[in-house]
């Protein structure tokens, strides 16, 4: 015989507040987390974890940092079981970008209030060469319920969605089939900084993507970017998006081609790393930002703040990425199935990164 399950006191928190607004105790506005915390005897942070249940249960809603959470359910759903949740990322934590950094930790934390045991996988992606064999011997051995996926290339989503547990992805490309997804779309963004750059006078623009862009077939934001090139009158070819090693020799590489007879006057580049790389490739030649080429970055870090150029790049919130999880590892507990396809956009920050070409005429 199996054991009764326990429940946490974040779960029998939860289940209080969720018997309350069943019988109409709370109609509306919730109570602020101070007060129901005192109200209920527990902690701040469990009043907290409980009501992030509760708004993953689709029982509430936030309106907002500030503002009291709303009431839009009343009807009593039972409390999520625990599960063994495996987080995978593209690469290891310190060399990913700050955005999934953030969502990381955070899922960690809210994971294991809502009763849950959030693990990362031993090694990343990356570690196994994004080999969906190596992949899935590592995700077998885990033995996690479900499984969280940082930017995973197509073939590792296929081998996930025929041989593995379920899973939902952050970022990345899509497999062609249904999947729960919570990602990032960029194109707004892209679209802002490529129109900027072109007002500017810039012809010469290059969108340094991840090969899950390019190959094997260019994907919907890179032929959106070729096309716009065109309308716009420029030529548009790989010489625009080119395909790189992602290594710190690769992309040194890709630099030193592309610097040798045609220079872009403009560069795009993934994330802070390409772009104190793209920096630093540029001061050994006496080049610099923006003065000889303009930067963008698809991505934030708070090493941004720390520099006397402001750099321009995207930004994303993660709350709603976030909230997006938590409410599939909710139903995949339940055995319901959740294919939701979820996507933020982004939005340009311009900074002092971006000016005209050497040469434009004001």
């Amino acid at each position: 015989m199996h054991p009764v399950p326990r429940l946490s006191l974040v779960e029998q928190t939860a289940l209080h507040l969720q018997q309350g607004i069943d019988s109409g105790r709370w109609k509306g506005a919730m109570p602020g987390v101070v007060r129901l915390a005192g109200d209920l005897g527990v902690s701040k942070d469990t009043a907290v974890a409980a009501l992030a249940l509760l708004e993953a249960r689709g029982s509430i809603v936030s309106r907002g940092r500030g503002k009291r959470r709303e009431v839009v359910g009343g009807t009593s759903r039972p409390i999520i079981r625990s599960l063994r949740v495996g987080l995978l990322l593209r690469e290891e934590l310190g060399k990913s970008v700050a955005l999934t950094q953030e969502i990381f930790l955070r899922l960690m934390h809210d994971l294991e209030a809502l009763g849950h045991k959030p693990v990362f996988a031993p090694k990343s992606q990356g570690d196994l060469g994004l080999d969906p064999a190596r992949i899935g011997r590592m995700v077998r051995k885990c033995g996690a319920d479900a499984w969280v996926i940082s930017g995973a290339p197509v073939e590792v989503l296929d081998w996930f969605n025929q041989q593995g547990p379920p899973f939902i992805v952050l970022g990345g490309r899509h497999g062609g089939y249904p999947l729960a997804m919570a990602s990032v779309s960029s194109l707004n963004a892209i679209r802002e900084s490529v129109d900027r750059l072109i007002g500017l006078g810039h012809r010469r623009i290059v969108l340094v993507c991840l090969p899950d862009w390019v190959r094997p077939v260019p994907g919907r934001m890179m032929n959106w970017f070729f096309e716009h090139l065109r309308a716009a009158g420029l030529p548009a070819s790989e010489y625009n998006a080119p395909y790189h090693e992602t290594t710190p020799e690769g992309f040194e590489r890709l630099l030193e081609s592309l610097f040798q007879l045609t220079s872009p006057t403009a560069l795009i580049v993934p994330n802070m790393h390409y772009a104190f790389a793209t920096i630093s490739f540029l001061a050994a030649r006496g080049l610099s930002v923006p003065r000889d080429v303009s930067l963008v970055v698809r991505s934030s870090d708070p090493v941004f703040d720390w520099g006397r150029l402001r750099i321009a790049y995207f930004h994303c919130p993660a709350d709603p990425l976030i909230r997006r999880v938590l409410r599939w590892v909710e139903a995949c507990s339940k055995g319901a199935p959740d294919f939701e396809e979820m996507s933020v956009d982004a939005v340009l920050v311009p900074g002092d990164s971006i000016a005209p070409p050497p040469g434009a005429v004001g």
